[in-house]
């Protein structure tokens, strides 16, 4: 969960009241009416703000960015605007140079959101701890007593948002005694499922769910860690705890639909994200069902659906990305070849001057489709080489890993076997997609690795393992007796 959709979780009472109330209805009416119009609305900086926050809310984010810009052009240097629009540019958009020139712009430096814009600009940079730190440290000082608490603990779990545990550690270190007891435990929670304790992690989130059991945010988070912790039906069971407290928690749908895609039920994963796209009108519901349309292989659908998704993303640069190289996936898979180089050419423009591990691996699997496989694979190794000289191991792997996926997708076991190998041999923990190495091992024949694959699967993601390899045994097995069977009915002597 990002700081976003956090903070989005833990306003959202307070704003459920307050966007329902009588005296925003008839704000908002007034502003509605005056825009159909074409004439200005004389309202302040900050109701104008209030309300770009509200078509955030709903998914609308063309109207929220133009409300909060018209804004600024009435007040200048009105703070809450100009924070409004640095939050887009930098939590959606990833644009550090676009969020700093709306900072530059802010008056208020001792606002907590314009500490915290700035906290993350630092973590945006390699290298950069120091100076997140000492923003923590002299903003502690700045912020008024009882903005104390949430401004550290908001910049905890930024920290831990951009992987920066070390940091993390350090400004609990100085300041855990200003956080209230229960974003300790959250925070805490957080640092057992960084550190490899999921179990101590989920137990810590439990307990807080044990005191306060009609807390939706707690549901909300847990089913996020549930997720990230591959145990997709418990993910999915807290997320309809979420919506039986709150039926429009559109964060449940989207962590209900991610649940099913990887057990790869996509009929529920797309009813999920249509009910999430009902709450809030955005292109991530879209791009989501377009995402399993693809996967059913219903490719003309998806197509459709991506294209409305594009029509939908005009702020969200991030999602723009995401959904040409969608686009880019899905035309080569009907071997549209000309529409699928015209979307690459897109996700290069974005990507341009940047690694991208995502358009290398969509590359390749484009040369794969157009019968180029050994441009393909000197394509992959001269990423891999460079990666290798800039000693960046983990992005090597993780390369290997995503164009094993992009093979496997493509239904070209051998290969996709061959990089999985790779992958495992230079990291064993990296068991994200053993159900699929298991897979490409018995298509294989490769016996020794098919069954340490199975029993690790098994162990780890019995929920995945049923969904992907359900085809290898018999019907209604559960993943429990697949190893027994598999060693009785697959494995072929010499």
């Amino acid at each position: 969960m990002g700081k976003d959709d956090r903070q989005e979780i833990m306003n959202k009472d307070y704003f459920d009241k307050y966007y329902e109330s009588s005296e925003f209805k008839a704000m908002f009416l007034n502003f509605e009416e005056s825009r159909k119009k074409g004439e200005d609305c004389l309202l302040s900086s900050d109701e104008l703000t209030d309300i770009a926050e509200f078509y955030y809310t709903k998914g609308d984010m063309r109207h929220a960015k133009e409300t909060a810009e018209y804004a600024v052009s009435i007040y200048d240097d009105a703070t809450a605007p100009l924070l409004f629009l640095a939050k887009i540019e930098i939590q959606l958009n990833k644009n550090a140079e676009k969020g700093k020139e709306f900072l530059d712009r802010v008056q208020e430096t001792d606002n907590i959101d314009y500490l915290l814009c700035r906290l993350e600009l630092e973590l945006m940079e390699k290298g950069h701890d120091e100076n997140a730190l000492k923003i923590v440290c002299d903003g502690f000082n700045t912020v008024e007593d009882e903005e104390k608490a949430p401004f550290i603990g908001e910049s905890v779990h930024l920290a831990l948002d951009y992987k920066k545990s070390e940091l993390a550690h350090e400004i609990m270190k100085a300041h855990a005694d200003a956080l209230d007891p229960c974003n300790r435990s959250l925070i805490e929670a957080r640092f057992a499922l960084w550190e490899g304790k999921p179990e101590l992690g989920l137990s810590i989130l439990e307990k807080l769910i044990d005191k306060d059991t009609f807390n939706v945010q707690y549901w909300l988070i847990l089913s996020t860690a549930q997720l990230q912790c591959g145990k997709f039906n418990e993910a999915i069971s807290s997320a309809e705890y979420a919506i039986a407290i709150e039926p429009d928690a559109y964060e449940a749908y989207m962590n209900m639909g991610n649940a099913y895609i990887r057990i790869c039920n996509y009929e529920k994963a797309i009813e999920a994200f249509k009910r999430y796209s009902q709450i809030r009108d955005d292109e991530v519901g879209y791009m989501m069902i377009g995402r399993c349309l693809f996967y059913m292989h219903k490719d003309e659908e998806a197509i459709k659906m991506l294209h409305l998704a594009e029509k939908k993303c005009t702020v969200n640069k991030a999602n723009l990305l995401d959904i040409n190289k969608d686009l880019t996936m899905v035309y080569a898979a009907t071997k549209d070849y000309e529409a699928s180089i015209a979307y690459l050419e897109k996700v290069k423009e974005e990507t341009r001057g940047k690694y991208d591990r995502e358009r290398v691996s969509i590359q390749i699997s484009i040369l794969m489709g157009l019968g180029c496989n050994k441009e393909a694979m000197e394509m992959l190794n001269l990423v891999l080489n460079d990666l290798e000289e800039r000693n960046e191991r983990e992005e090597q792997i993780q390369l290997m890993f995503q164009t094993a996926i992009v093979f496997y997708e493509s239904k070209d076991d051998a290969e996709a076997y061959i990089l999985f190998k790779k992958v495992y041999s230079l990291d064993p923990e990296c068991t994200v997609a053993m159900p699929y190495f298991a897979f490409c091992c018995y298509t294989q024949q490769k016996w020794d690795d098919y069954l340490h694959a199975l029993k690790t699967s098994v162990e780890l993601y019995p929920e995945e393992t049923k969904a992907v390899l359900a085809e290898l045994f018999p019907e209604g097995m559960e993943p429990y007796d697949f190893v027994k069977y598999a060693e009785e009915h697959h494995v072929k002597k010499e």
